[in-house]
């Protein structure tokens, strides 16, 4: 059974078998994408304990496929995972996932089964996959008690929706997940959520009222743009959007030393990037995370502190700040992302808190 699964470094890239019940070998730990890719002859797949990770269209339009069992060590599915899987109709989505990509489970028959649908949106066991196409979504919209994920996309373009509640079992808002939401005025997020995803709430021209907790150590690139957010001077400090203790971005670029704000806890991704002129940044100890690219392209930043409370440094952090050249990582750091200090012609210390 081995030679029919090609495993790299726990990734399993390749099936070469034509079994009609395929068990994935232990020790995988995640399911590379398009593996499966229109696979005819596979029914049912039982994924082990190992996995952590089912990748883009990892078994996108295998026709006859009508059973998987997704373990509790999965959090997140790929874009188009299941895409096309016209058999599907048992699937249980394990609380542990925490991730689900646009369209993962599109023109299967989980889309036709009524039990799954409440008020025209689609949930599969605790998991909030997507709005129906004609969505009648208006006004206030509640989601369900006990919902554990939101997936990618799931309100787009939910031009009706006014208000949104999220219960304090979500953990995650997903990519995209309100894009375009036009009439979208106010959102509640919930001190269980940690991460506000690319371009989350991008687009929701009228929305005005977000509070995000302290618990937030995640904002991705563009999540508030193009909101009525940006027009409100209430939200500005000394040329950065701030919302509560998130920094979000740095519109109006700043030149020389900057300070960020007492009580700052998260840095979005992407938030001072290109900002040239920037020599110098002050991170306030309240500080946990540093985001994705935060201050990629600053090519004159020579000077950095970096305090004992932050535990992550996201990837391409500093990337290309080729005026920094030494920067002291505090031991609270257990996170250091890919490529977080390329091109920095740099000297790295590091220090206990």
């Amino acid at each position: 059974m081995a030679a029919e699964f090609e495993i790299t470094d726990g990734i399993l890239v390749k099936y070469l078998g034509k079994d009609a019940d395929v068990i994935i070998p232990e020790g995988v730990t995640r399911i590379g994408d398009s593996v499966f890719e229109e696979c005819k002859s596979i029914r049912s797949v039982v994924i082990p304990n190992s996995v952590v990770n089912i990748g883009q269209a990892a078994f996108i339009c295998c026709p006859n496929l009508n059973n998987v069992v997704i373990p509790d060590s999965v959090t997140s599915i790929g874009h188009n995972a299941f895409y096309g899987c016209e058999s599907l109709s048992n699937v249980t989505i394990p609380d542990s996932v925490t991730s689900i990509g646009m369209l993962a489970f599109l023109d299967t028959p989980l889309y036709k089964d009524k039990r799954l649908w409440d008020n025209d949106v689609l949930y599969i066991n605790n998991a909030l996959i997507t709005t129906a196409y004609d969505a009648k979504i208006s006004d206030t919209y509640v989601i369900k008690d006990g919902t554990t994920c939101i997936a990618d996309g799931a309100f787009h373009d939910c031009n009706n929706l006014t208000s949104v509640t999220i219960p304090d079992s979500v953990t995650s808002i997903g990519i995209g997940t309100f894009f375009d939401c036009e009439n979208l005025i106010s959102v509640t997020i919930p001190k269980s959520v940690t991460n506000i995803s690319y371009c989350a709430f991008s687009g929701c021209k009228k929305l005005r009222r977000v509070t995000i907790p302290d618990s937030v150590t995640s904002i991705g690139e563009k999540a508030f743009y193009e909101t009525a957010i940006y027009k409100e001077s209430r939200f500005r400090d000394k040329g950065a959007l701030y919302i509560n203790n998130s920094l979000i971005d740095v519109r109006d670029r700043v030149s020389g030393t900057y300070e960020i704000k007492d009580g700052t806890i998260c840095i979005g991704d992407n938030a001072f990037a290109n900002c040239e002129k920037l020599s110098s940044v002050t991170i306030p100890n309240s500080v946990r995370s540093i985001g994705n690219a935060a201050f990629k392209g600053c090519w004159n930043l020579s000077s950095v502190t970096i305090p004992d409370s932050v535990t992550s440094i996201g990837d391409n952090a500093f990337f290309g700040c080729i005026s920094l050249s030494s920067v002291t990582i505090p031991d609270s750091v257990t996170s250091i992302g890919d490529d977080a200090f390329k091109f920095c012609n740099i000297e790295i210390n590091h220090h206990a808190g």
